[in-house]
């Protein structure tokens, strides 16, 4: 499967839809660098055959509205916006992304760098860890909850109340990250 790379610049994009364009399709090339990776490498080993650009002169043709089954990653983008608007430090928001919402390709590759030389990249990927202290905050505050509300005991056992709240916190979280594949692997053990 091959991938051609579009530019677009106007306005934002219905996620999950289909859409059709008129565009000008280039073949990759740059000027050559001999200390950078050349992008035509790393476009090729993504599977990019070329980059392409929409014509400026021509609207986007909305061809199909989004699937039911995209509301998961148009929730997650949803989240994404609302966190831009209320994070005001544009050095904080792709780390935001990353660590609540699984959007780590937002970092900057001098982030990356960071990460890599510290030894800290593996924190950046929501895993079992990230679900276990979610689902263990929630575990806690159902028990604080029988606490403050001692009658709260006669409807619903504690551990049984602390264990559901857990549970779907974990599910809830695993779901706005993606369900990426750490997610799913933490809670098949």
């Amino acid at each position: 499967q091959s991938f051609v790379r579009l530019f677009w610049r106007n306005k934002p994009l219905l996620v999950g839809a289909s859409y059709r364009w008129l565009v000008r399709m280039q073949p990759w090339h740059e000027l050559s660098n001999p200390f950078m990776m050349p992008s035509r490498v790393r476009a090729l080993s993504r599977s990019m055959l070329a980059r392409a650009t929409v014509v400026p002169q021509h609207s986007a043709q909305l061809l199909q509205k989004a699937p039911w089954s995209t509301w998961l990653l148009r929730l997650r983008i949803g989240h994404l916006h609302q966190q831009a608007a209320i994070i005001q430090s544009s050095m904080l928001r792709p780390w935001v992304a990353g660590l609540v919402l699984g959007f780590s390709s937002l970092l900057p590759a001098s982030d990356w760098s960071l990460l890599r030389d510290t030894g800290t990249a593996h924190l950046m990927a929501i895993s079992g860890l990230h679900v276990g202290m979610v689902a263990g905050v929630f575990i806690f505050m159902g028990n604080l909850l029988h606490v403050c509300f001692p009658r709260l005991g006669l409807w619903v056992p504690r551990p049984l109340l602390s264990y559901w709240m857990g549970l779907i916190a974990a599910f809830l979280y695993s779901a706005l990250a993606g369900f990426s594949i750490p997610t799913r692997r933490c809670c098949r053990r």
